[in-house]
């Protein structure tokens, strides 16, 4: 859930206090074969950030809850919760301890990651990561599940974990062998296993260029296909290839094969005031929604910020995405997001953001595609304590 930002993250984590309140006004346009029309929503978002940054340990909980009101029903009622929390400790000079988790509870379609696709009603999202990492050992655990509240909609979980020993580590060099197992369930029912072993190397080539390689193999349980198989399991990754050759962007990439093809590709370039990127990933997931079996996703997505002035910031966001079973040629959603935001900081308290959003999904299931669009305008007003 990176792509949720709550205001308040650096100045909790400098140690403190950080209450804040956002409020706003839209405008939702949604054109369908099924209903189309326009409303207005003004909302409340009352929010509240504190942690610690200590040489030792490091933590932060955020939270939020926002209050909307429409035009056809003007008393505000609870629309979003969001929460987080995160916290870092390194108990050695050569062993570290992380926490990562996320919450959302919303109807609200545009607090989905891009290229996810749109259910209808209620939506709950929460995920989790635990990552412990010495000199001689490391092991790390991932859960990421989805509630639907429509009946028809299919819940989904996905969690893996991974334990690897560092036989060989030193400086610039890593020997690991590692042990992975990753299971997708929908609707409470077990839908896919993968377990792997692997034997790798990692390389620090320079203070920017990494690289990493490892091979193995994987065996895979298909409980809804009722298929079983064994794999080559292979995977590569490199980062910091531009800034070593030398080139105008840097680029970071990690692609992994098993039971499936996934990876993700990271382009970027900062100059002055300006930051350009560009990213590709393929992921296997249990979305849940419309897909009541394990999903592989492609998505392609630019993004540009620019600061102008020093206290006003210009962003622009687009992606392209197309997901579909990772078993068979069913039902296949495509879907198109773009943003653009400007935001202004008007006082060491206070900002205000102007922005456009828009999203449309077609599902593609046989010869009739079906295409939905929504559209928002926004204006919001934040306060919180400097």
């Amino acid at each position: 859930m990176a792509w949720l930002n709550l205001d308040g993250r650096s100045r909790a984590q400098a140690g403190g206090f950080a209450p804040g309140i956002t409020v706003g006004a839209r405008v939702d346009e949604r054109s369908s074969s099924v209903v189309s029309g326009g409303q207005w929503v003004g909302s409340v978002a009352p929010q509240l950030a504190f942690g610690r940054l200590g040489p030792l340990a490091s933590w932060e909980i955020s939270a939020l809850r926002s209050y909307e009101s429409y035009s056809s029903s003007p008393a505000p009622k609870p629309a979003t919760d969001v929460a987080s929390i995160w916290a870092s400790s390194a108990p050695t000079q050569h062993s570290k301890l992380s926490l990562d988790g996320a919450y959302l509870r919303s109807q609200d379609l545009f607090y989905l990651a891009p290229g996810t696709p749109l259910p209808s009603g209620q939506t709950e999202l929460a995920s989790g990561s635990i990552q412990g990492l010495s000199s001689f050992a490391e092991a790390t655990y991932q859960i990421q599940a989805t509630n639907h509240e429509a009946a028809e909609k299919a819940d989904g979980l996905y969690q893996a974990w991974t334990a690897a020993i560092l036989p060989m580590n030193t400086a610039h060099s890593r020997l690991f062998v590692q042990w992975s197992q990753k299971d997708w369930w929908l609707d409470h029912g077990h839908a896919l296993r993968v377990g792997a072993a692997t034997a790798g190397y990692r390389r620090d080539h320079s203070p920017v260029l990494t690289s990493e390689f490892g091979i193995g193999l994987a065996d895979s349980r298909d409980v809804q296909h009722g298929t079983q198989r064994r794999d080559l399991a292979v995977s590569a990754g490199v980062s910091g290839l531009g800034r070593a050759m030398g080139l105008p962007f840097d680029a970071r990439a990690l692609v992994a094969r098993d039971v499936s093809t996934t990876g993700t590709a990271l382009l970027w370039r900062s100059v002055a005031n300006t930051w350009l990127g560009a990213r590709w990933e393929r992921t296997l997931g249990a979305h849940g929604g419309l897909f009541d079996e394990p999903t592989l996703r492609d998505l392609v997505g630019i993004e540009v910020r620019d600061t102008l002035g020093g206290r006003t910031v210009a962003t622009l966001k687009g992606s392209y995405a197309r997901t579909r079973p990772r078993v068979g040629d069913g039902l296949r959603v495509e879907d198109r997001n773009a943003s653009a935001s400007l935001s202004r900081q008007l006082q060491p308290w206070l900002s205000a953001r102007a922005a456009y959003l828009y999203s449309r999904q077609t599902e593609i299931r046989g010869a009739a595609p079906q295409d939905s669009e929504r559209s928002r305008a926004e204006l919001t007003l934040t306060a919180a304590l400097p």
